[in-house]
């Protein structure tokens, strides 16, 4: 059986909150798919549709081999966006 994201981030613990399909700041019509608050720190969750083996060897991102720098860019960018909404 399969697990989606948003059901995988339902069992977490009380004390994370979880946000889903968040405003992106800054960008018309686009959304952060997932994001997690808790006591390990904030969590960008993107979830593509696609499969495949996924791996991080030394600090670069892979899926079956192919690296995926966008898709690493992205989340950074989003978490970035995200800086916009904490206060200082």
């Amino acid at each position: 059986m399969t697990v989606g994201t948003s059901e995988a981030l339902a069992q977490l613990p009380g004390e994370w909150t979880v946000f889903h399909d968040v405003p992106w700041p800054g960008q018309r019509d686009a959304t952060i798919e997932h994001v997690a608050v808790g006591p390990g720190g904030v969590f960008v969750i993107d979830t593509p549709e696609s499969s495949g083996r996924l791996q991080v060897r030394r600090d670069v991102l892979r899926r079956n081999g192919r690296l995926r720098e966008r898709t690493a860019a992205a989340a950074t960018q989003a978490s970035e966006a995200l800086l916009e909404l904490v206060p200082q």
